[in-house]
């Protein structure tokens, strides 16, 4: 319907103006996407969604979440009238906006690039690009070199350590706390129990991307014990005093993805920019300016990354993002109510 208001519009506009090309009329057009905001939104507009909107004159506009879970409770709050045409978020987020219905398929045929990419994710939830959580710290108020996740419990850091909530990253710092106690996300008492050893370090907690880098630039804390490589990648480089580290073990491989909203009638113009978001040329514009990997496998690997991300490891962890979707709320009051208490 929408479809046609705009060309009835364009018939108008050629019997008062003359002809109205094809680019006017897909200017009538407009894609919603929802993503986060800073550092991210920041590189998608300016690398990805700017670029997508002078080739095709399809308006592009961005709506903001705090995270994936923020996203999907949107998305659920709108079922019945979606707002957004394209999503991006955690795959454990997306997995689960599925589970509510709230996706759409996505083949090969509607995102050619889809051959291109070293995993493709799942049938409603494609691996955008991936990055792998680790420590950032300020190397002029931090007492020592850190190396490694157990470095947050060492009683020098007392009071200077951000710490995420528990949805963060999907529940991922639960995960390693665990697995350095000897459990895992099906055993998370001992890392639980772990956790609460860490309360005397712990100066703030954290909920958004955003707050994890503002609280070491103000000097609030010295430590980010689950950091986000984009969030500080800017600030790296020689003469810095902002250090990223990727502990030995356990490393976790965090993929973010992108989905098609279901309701929406702009599919085909949504499928389209989704294919645009895994062209090699989108891939490395918004990679190199965020420091993540890409999933298209033409792709240039970002230079700098060369020394940060390494390309095989003994020790990368997969977590079970099924069994994480099922017990986080469930985790997230234990950790409010064991942690988050003084």
């Amino acid at each position: 319907m929408r479809f046609m208001r705009i060309m009835v519009g364009a018939v108008a506009m050629v019997c008062l103006f003359g002809t109205v090309s094809i680019q006017e009329v897909q200017a009538e057009e407009e894609l919603v996407v929802m993503s986060w905001g800073g550092t991210w939104g920041d590189s998608l507009q300016k690398n990805i969604m700017a670029p997508f909107e002078k080739k095709t004159g399809i308006k592009m506009t961005l709506v903001h979440q705090l995270n994936g879970r923020d996203g999907l409770n949107k998305l659920r709050a709108q079922q019945n009238n979606p707002q957004v045409d394209i999503w991006t978020a955690d795959n454990s987020s997306q997995e689960l906006g599925a589970k509510h219905g709230l996706l759409l398929p996505v083949t090969e045929d509607m995102v050619p690039n889809l051959k291109y990419s070293r995993e493709k994710g799942s049938e409603y939830s494609l691996n955008w690009y991936y990055h792998c959580p680790g420590l950032f710290y300020r190397v002029d108020r931090s007492p020592f070199e850190l190396k490694g996740w157990e470095d947050c419990w060492d009683p020098r850091l007392k009071g200077q350590l951000a710490v995420p909530e528990a949805t963060f990253t999907a529940g991922r710092f639960l995960v390693v706390a665990a697995l350095l106690a000897g459990g895992n996300e099906r055993n998370m008492e001992p890392g639980f129990k772990k956790l609460e050893e860490l309360k005397p370090n712990i100066a703030m907690f954290f909920k958004t991307d955003a707050e994890s880098i503002k609280f070491l630039e103000s000097g609030e804390a010295s430590v980010c014990s689950m950091g986000l490589l984009p969030n500080v990648y800017k600030l790296l480089g020689e003469g810095s005093n902002y250090r990223f580290v990727i502990p030995e073990y356990p490393q976790l491989l965090i993929f973010n993805n992108v989905a098609l909203v279901k309701g929406r009638k702009n599919t085909k113009a949504a499928a389209e920019f989704i294919n645009y978001m895994l062209s090699e040329e989108a891939q490395e514009a918004h990679c190199s300016a965020l420091g993540l990997v890409p999933i298209n496998k033409n792709a240039k690997f970002p230079p700098k990354l060369a020394n940060i991300i390494p390309k095989e490891s003994k020790g990368w962890y997969q977590v079970d993002m099924d069994l994480i979707n099922q017990h986080l709320s469930e985790w997230t009051e234990i950790y409010n109510k064991r942690i988050k208490t003084r």
